[in-house]
């Protein structure tokens, strides 16, 4: 595993499959692999929404992009606070500083952990509000997963958010879906749209390589991106759905002063008649 503190960004992971050990994150542009998402994962429309009657004003964070998008931890430089021969710790801090940049206005500390298993790895990420009132908080990750000419996934969800142009919400309530409970083929697949009633496992099929990938968190949302013509796919477990700050029912988490939220993600490789 090649883990770089900036971004939090796994640059690299080999599991051990059929065929050997097999590298499954694709990181082609040097800044795909897998980061987090951090303090929300997704975007936010217009950059704004109202919390406790005041008008946050979050700044965009990556140019050409309308709304920010994945909150600031992908972009961070995290802090080394452990490493040993299994993994490594890293930390966060967003401070006054941070905020006058992002428009965030809450204090809080971030903390991932990973952790290599025998069959596979392990990432805990975590958020405590530090500051003195409740903030709304969502964590994600951002895996790019390699796509083959027959592969496939399996993803088992009750609901679907359609989403715009813009990675927003079309309504603002989720249409029943009844997911990809048998084997989607990735070919020809185009999808950017966030799910929720996931049951927490999803699976993608390499039989190139006799193979699959196995992935639990534990959430209940899940974003696939597979755009047409390249060569990965991203099934991002979320703890928010796009938007959600400015959605009726979110959803999303609420942190009072010194509360914590964890989202737990293992990814494991099995022989594919597993």
């Amino acid at each position: 595993m090649n883990v770089d503190p900036q971004g939090g960004r796994i640059k690299s992971w080999q599991g051990n499959s059929q065929a050997g050990a097999l590298s499954v994150l694709n990181n082609d542009e040097g800044s795909m692999g897998c980061f987090v998402m951090v303090p929300f994962a997704s975007r936010l429309k217009d950059g704004l929404f109202v919390w406790n009657g005041q008008e946050i004003v979050l700044s965009a964070n990556v140019e050409g992009e309308r709304y920010p998008i994945h909150g600031w931890g992908w972009q961070a430089d995290w802090r080394v606070i452990s490493k040993h021969e299994a993994g490594c710790t890293l930390g966060w801090d967003h401070n006054e500083v941070n905020s006058s940049l992002s428009g965030w206005p809450w204090a809080f500390s971030a903390t991932l952990e990973l952790k290599l298993l025998e069959l596979g790895l392990q990432v805990e990420l975590d958020i405590v509000n530090r500051s003195d009132a409740t903030m709304p908080a969502g964590l994600g990750i951002h895996p790019y997963f390699r796509k083959t000419p027959k592969s496939s996934i399996v993803v088992d969800v009750e609901r679907r958010w359609h989403l715009d142009a813009y990675g927003m919400p079309i309504i603002n309530e989720p249409q029943f879906f009844d997911g990809f409970a048998d084997p989607q083929a990735l070919a020809g697949l185009s999808m950017d749209d966030a799910f929720s009633g996931w049951d927490g496992q999803a699976e993608i099929h390499w039989p190139e390589w006799s193979t699959k990938l196995v992935m639990t968190a534990n959430t209940q949302h899940l974003v696939v991106y597979a755009p047409p013509g390249q060569n990965y796919v991203c099934l991002e477990p979320v703890t928010n759905i796009p938007n959600a700050f400015n959605l009726p029912r979110g959803p999303f988490h609420t942190l009072a002063p010194g509360e914590r939220h964890k989202l737990t993600v293992r990814m494991g490789l099995l022989n594919l008649s597993q």
